[in-house]
């Protein structure tokens, strides 16, 4: 388990403008076409795959439900400069900026009450995604983990990540973590457009449902988490879904 110390990334030349020769406009136009492919045609391309196979999707509901195997608290990073301004979906792997330090400690004065609770507290290996878990979870007794499943859906630059090697590199404590061995040296998608993405997440389904743990915390995206939750977390925002993998259909309430 990381210390309560908040972890400092290491900046790279690469990392001040992933895109240095594209105007940030272009980057945009881009994230428009992706979220286009994501939401209209790959989403319902697996609704249908899920009904044509029957396939049973975990119940996520709020409160508690009867035959719920698990509490799942999904929590969105803090505040970087890609969320502050469009130009900023050029930077490669942001970390938080001043306004989600500020969130983070806010996160940690809402979750230190219920600290205990947590069995696994399972992190995107994205640079902002760890800082928030660091900060938010500090004096968490739980176990730790990286789980690149847990990566934002791939839409603008800021959504690649850095290699294995950088990570540790720049979070040296990343090697108490669970899943750093098994973490591929380029873990984030590379392709214009994650064809797969609705397949990730039916993955990512499939591995909470599996995990023995009663009470996890992931913490990840708002573009990915959107596809679980059907709404868009604000930055630091946190859902706490009761999670039935037994069940055929989901639904979903904010609390």
């Amino acid at each position: 388990m990381l210390s309560s110390a908040k972890l400092v990334p290491a900046k790279r030349a690469s990392q001040a403008c992933c895109v240095r020769y594209c105007h940030w406009t272009v980057v945009v136009l881009h994230q428009l076409l992706r979220e286009i492919v994501y939401l209209l045609i790959l989403g319902p391309v697996y609704q249908l795959k899920w009904a044509i196979t029957c396939r049973k999707r975990p119940v996520k509901a709020a409160g508690s439900v009867p035959g719920c195997t698990k509490r799942v608290c999904f929590v969105r990073h803090g505040q970087g400069d890609h969320n502050a301004s469009l130009k900023g979906w050029k930077l490669c792997d942001p970390p938080l900026n001043a306004t989600g330090e500020d969130q983070v400690r806010a996160l940690a004065d809402q979750m230190k009450p219920r600290l205990k609770e947590f069995e696994l507290i399972v992190v995107s290996p994205l640079t902002r995604a760890m800082q928030t878990a660091t900060g938010g979870f500090a004096g968490a007794k739980a176990s730790w983990m990286l789980q690149p499943l847990l990566r934002e859906r791939m839409g603008a630059p800021c959504d690649t990540g850095r290699s294995k090697s950088e990570l540790l590199q720049s979070f040296p404590q990343l090697v108490r973590w669970k899943g750093i061995d098994e973490l591929d040296e380029v873990w984030w998608s590379t392709s214009f457009i994650e064809w797969d993405l609705m397949s990730r997440v039916e993955q990512l389904e499939d591995w909470i449902s599996a995990r023995p743990e009663k009470t996890i915390a992931v913490v990840g995206h708002g573009g990915l988490f959107s596809r679980f939750l059907g709404h868009h977390l604000k930055n630091c925002g946190y859902q706490w879904v009761d999670w039935d993998a037994s069940a055929a259909k989901v639904t979903t309430t904010l609390v």
